[in-house]
C-alpha cells in the first residue's frame, strides 16, 4: 500500500476519532440522564437525594473563606486615590445599575398568575416570627462567630473594613500576597469540587424529577419563563442602551464588540473565564475613540476586576427566586418588608448564591426544601444570569471609565428617549408576559376536594347520627356511674355541633366526619361500645347535660373556669388560635388592632358559645358583634351585611378551602390562643377523670398528633398518596 493511501487512512481515523465532552458537556449529559432516571424510577430516585445534599455542602465549603480573602485582597490592593476615584465615579453608576435591576426584579412578580388558592391550617400562620438581630447580622462583633454562623453581611462588612485599613499600610504586601495565595488555593479546591458537578447535579435532578409533582413543575415553569424574559430584557436592551445614552459608544458598538464573550459566558455559565476578554474589549473601545487625559487602560484594569467582587445584576436577578418562593408557598412579601428585602438581599449577594439563597429562605421563614427547586431551575436560569452579569460588568466599566476620562456626556434628548423607552419596554414586558402566562398555563382550583372528600382516618365503630335534637331526653339511671351505664348500654351518646369544620361536618357522601368525630370513634372503640351522635344547642347545653341527654360533648368547646353547674370540662386536648376570616382583599386590614380600629365601624359575626364577647367588645369597641349559628351562615351568602367572622384560625382555614375568595387574618402581634376541651355531665367526676386519662394516652402514643395532622393540617394518609408517575411502575409494570 502506498504511503499516500496510508496517510489518507490515518487522516480518516483522526477525522472520526471520538472527542470526549468537556465539563460543560458532562454537566449537560448528567442533567439529561438525571431527568430520564427520575422519570423512569419515580419516587425511588428520591433515595439518592443525599448525594445531591453532599455535593451542595462540598460546593459551599470554600465559599465563606473565599469571600473573606478575595474582598480583603481586592480592596486592600487599591491605593487611596484609586479607591476614592472608584467610590466617587463608580459609586453613582453602581447604585444606578442596582436601582434599575431592583426595579425589574420588583416588577416581575406582577406577572405571576393570580391563581385561586387556599390551604389547611399551618402553625406558621399563628406563630410570631423570630426577631432578627440586625446588629448581629450586619456588625461582626466576633468575626469568627459570623463565619461559623454563616452571617454573610457581617463577613462582607469585616472584609471591607480590613481591606480599607490595609490601603495605607506600607507593609500590606505580605498580607495581600497571602490572601491571593489562599484565594488561589480555595479556587483550586472549588475547581476540584466543580469536577464533581456531573455526579451532584445528576443526583439532584434525578431526585427532583422523581418526586416533583406535575403541579409543582407547572409552577416552576412560571419562574423560569419570567427569569429568562427579565434576563434578556436587561442584557439585550436596558443595560447596553444605558451606555449609548451617556457615552459616544452606540448600542451597535457595544453588542458587536462583546458579542463573542457574551456568548461564551452564556454557553459556559462561567463569568470568570471571560474576564480577560471583557477587559481587553473595554480597552479597545476607548483606544478607538482616542481617549485623552488619563490612560483609560489603567482604570479598566482596576474597575472591572474590583467590580467583579460586587453583586452584579446577574446575581441580583436570582433574588427573584425569593419572591417566587413566596408566591409558590401561597403568600406574598409584605410591602413593609421590601426595604429589608432589598438591603439584606444586596449585602447577602456579596457572597455565593449557594449560601445566599438558603440564608434568605431562612430569613423570610420560607420552606428550606424550596432550595432544591432553585438548584433544579438554576440549570437553566444560571446561564442567563451569567449573561446578564457579563453585560453588567462591561456597562459599569465603560460608564465609569468614560466619566473619569471626560467622555461622559449627558444629552437631555437621548436621556429622555432612554427613560421613555425604558418605561415602555417594562410596561410592555410585564403586560405581555402576564397575558402569555394567563393564556398558556392553567391551574384549576381543586383544594375544596381535599376537605369535602375526607373520610375517617381510623376504623369507625357503628354509629347512629341524628340531625335534630330529640325533644324528650332518654331514660337514664341517675344513681349509676356514667361509665358503668355506657358500657352496659353499649352506646356512647356524643353531643356534636353541626357544620363545624374541621371538627364535625358532613363530607360529600353525607358521612359525619372531622377531628372531634374521629376522637369520638376512637373513644368508643376503646370502651367497646357503639356511638350515637346528637346535635346540641349551646344555650341548652347545661340542661341537656343535667338530663344526661348525652354522655359527653365533643366539639372543640373553649375551656372555661365556669360555664354551668352541670358541665365538667376535661383537660384541654389542644389549643386554637383566634383569627378573623374576611374577603381576600381585606386580609391585610385585619392584621393589627390599630388597622382594625382605623377602618371605622364594622359588623363582624361570631359563633354562639365561642369566644368571650365582653373581652372582644373591650378590645374592638367599634365593631358591631353579631351572633351566628355557625360559619356556614356567613359563607353561604346569607349574611351579606357582615364584613367578616371571628373564630379560630384552624376552623377558618378549613372553610377557606371551600370558599377560597376568603382568607384567614391573625391579629398581630397578639397571637392569642385558647384551650379547648370536652364536656361531660351528670357531675360524675369519675367519668371525667377517665376521659382525662384517655386524652393523655392518645397524646403520648401519637394518635392525636396523627389525627390533628390529618384533619387540621391537611396531611394525607401515607397509603392515600398516589406514587409519582414513573415508567417502571405505570408503563412497564415491573413494580407495584
Amino acid at each position: 500500500m502506498s504511503e499516500t493511501a496510508i496517510e489518507g487512512q490515518q487522516r480518516k481515523k483522526r477525522r472520526f476519532r471520538f472527542k470526549a465532552p468537556g465539563l460543560s458537556g458532562w454537566i449537560l449529559i448528567s442533567i439529561i440522564l438525571g431527568v430520564v432516571t427520575g422519570l423512569f424510577f419515580g419516587e425511588i430516585a428520591g433515595k439518592i437525594g443525599f448525594i445531591g445534599d453532599a455535593y451542595i455542602k462540598l460546593i459551599q465549603m470554600t465559599v465563606l473563606p473565599y469571600i473573606l480573602v478575595s474582598l480583603i485582597a481586592g480592596i486592600g490592593s487599591l491605593s487611596v486615590r484609586e479607591a476614592g476615584l472608584m467610590a466617587r465615579k463608580g459609586g453613582v453608576w453602581l447604585l444606578l445599575i442596582w436601582a434599575i435591576g431592583f426595579l425589574v426584579i420588583l416588577l416581575m412578580p406582577l406577572t405571576f398568575p393570580k391563581w385561586v388558592t387556599a390551604s389547611f391550617f399551618t402553625s406558621s400562620l399563628v406563630e410570631a416570627p423570630e426577631t432578627v438581630n440586625f446588629l448581629d447580622l450586619y456588625i461582626p462583633s466576633n468575626p469568627f462567630f459570623s463565619l461559623s454562623a454563616g452571617l454573610i453581611p457581617a463577613i462582607v462588612l469585616f472584609s471591607l473594613a480590613l481591606g480599607i485599613a490595609l490601603m495605607n499600610l506600607k507593609t500590606k504586601g505580605a498580607i495581600i500576597n497571602a490572601c491571593h495565595t489562599i484565594s488561589k488555593a480555595l479556587v483550586a479546591v472549588s475547581g476540584f469540587m466543580v469536577k464533581l458537578s456531573p455526579i451532584g447535579l445528576f443526583a439532584i435532578t434525578a431526585a427532583a424529577a422523581g418526586t416533583l409533582t406535575p403541579a409543582e413543575f407547572g409552577r416552576l415553569q412560571v419562574y423560569i419563563i419570567v427569569f429568562i424574559i427579565a434576563s434578556l430584557l436587561l442584557s439585550l436592551w436596558i443595560l447596553p442602551a444605558l451606555v449609548s445614552a451617556f457615552t459616544p459608544f452606540s448600542y451597535r458598538d457595544v453588542m458587536k464588540r462583546f458579542q463573542a464573550p457574551f456568548l461564551v459566558a452564556f454557553a459556559t455559565g462561567n463569568l470568570f473565564v471571560v474576564l480577560p476578554i471583557l477587559i481587553e474589549g473595554c480597552k479597545e473601545m476607548f483606544r478607538e475613540h482616542k481617549t485623552k487625559g488619563e490612560d483609560a487602560d489603567n482604570y479598566v484594569d482596576v474597575l472591572l476586576p474590583v467590580y467583579f467582587n460586587f453583586p452584579n445584576l446577574g446575581k441580583l436577578l436570582i433574588i427573584l427566586f425569593i419572591l417566587f418562593a413566596f408566591w409558590f408557598n401561597g403568600s406574598t412579601l409584605p410591602l413593609a418588608s421590601y426595604p429589608s428585602f432589598i438591603i439584606t438581599g444586596l449585602i447577602t449577594f456579596f457572597g455565593s448564591l449557594d449560601l445566599a439563597i438558603p440564608f434568605l429562605l431562612d430569613f423570610f421563614r420560607l420552606p428550606a426544601d424550596l432550595y432544591n427547586l432553585y438548584i433544579v431551575s438554576g440549570v437553566i436560569t444560571g446561564r442567563f444570569a451569567t449573561l446578564v452579569g457579563a453585560v453588567n460588568l462591561v456597562v459599569f466599566t465603560l460608564l465609569t471609565t468614560a466619566a473619569v476620562t471626560g467622555l461622559l456626556k449627558i444629552r437631555k434628548i437621548k436621556l429622555l428617549v432612554y427613560i421613555g423607552a425604558l418605561v415602555l419596554s417594562l410596561t410592555a414586558t410585564v403586560a405581555g408576559l402576564t397575558l402569555f402566562i394567563d393564556k398558556t398555563m392553567d391551574n384549576p382550583y381543586n383544594r375544596d376536594i381535599a376537605i369535602s372528600t375526607r373520610e375517617l382516618y381510623y376504623d369507625a365503630v357503628p354509629a347512629v347520627v341524628r340531625d335534630e335534637r330529640p325533644e324528650d331526653p332518654p331514660k337514664r339511671q341517675f344513681e349509676r356511674k356514667m361509665l358503668d351505664e355506657i358500657i352496659e348500654r353499649g352506646v356512647l351518646r356524643v353531643g356534636y355541633r353541626k357544620n363545624s369544620l374541621p371538627w364535625s361536618y358532613r363530607n360529600n357522601i353525607g358521612e359525619l366526619v372531622g377531628l372531634d368525630i374521629e376522637l369520638a370513634h376512637l373513644l368508643a372503640g376503646d370502651l367497646g361500645v357503639s356511638l350515637e351522635f346528637i346535635p346540641y344547642e349551646m344555650d341548652m347545653l347545661d340542661k341537656d347535660l343535667l338530663q344526661r341527654r348525652f354522655d359527653i360533648v365533643m366539639s372543640s368547646i373553649l375551656t372555661k373556669t365556669y360555664s354551668g353547674s352541670h358541665m365538667n370540662y376535661t383537660e384541654s386536648y389542644m389549643d386554637i388560635s383566634a383569627a378573623f376570616v374576611v374577603p381576600d382583599h381585606m386580609r391585610s386590614d385585619f392584621e393589627s388592632i390599630d388597622k382594625i380600629k382605623s377602618m371605622g365601624y364594622l359588623k363582624i359575626g361570631y359563633v354562639s358559645g365561642g369566644f368571650n364577647l365582653s373581652l372582644l367588645q373591650s378590645v374592638f369597641p367599634r365593631i358591631i358583634w353579631t351572633e351566628i349559628d355557625d360559619m356556614s351562615e356567613f359563607f353561604g351568602g346569607n349574611r351579606p351585611d357582615l364584613d367578616g367572622v371571628f373564630g379560630s384560625a384552624e376552623s377558618g382555614s378549613a372553610w377557606t378551602l371551600l370558599h377560597p375568595e376568603f382568607n384567614v387574618s391573625v391579629v398581630k402581634p397578639s397571637y392569642v390562643r385558647y384551650p379547648v376541651s370536652f364536656v361531660t355531665g351528670g357531675n360524675d367526676i369519675d367519668f371525667t377523670n377517665y376521659v382525662n386519662r384517655w386524652i393523655s394516652i392518645i397524646k403520648r402514643n401519637g394518635q392525636f398528633d396523627t389525627m390533628y395532622g390529618y384533619w387540621v393540617q391537611g396531611k394525607d394518609k401515607p397509603e392515600d398518596i398516589p406514587p409519582r408517575w414513573s415508567v417502571i411502575r405505570d408503563v412497564l409494570g415491573w413494580i407495584e
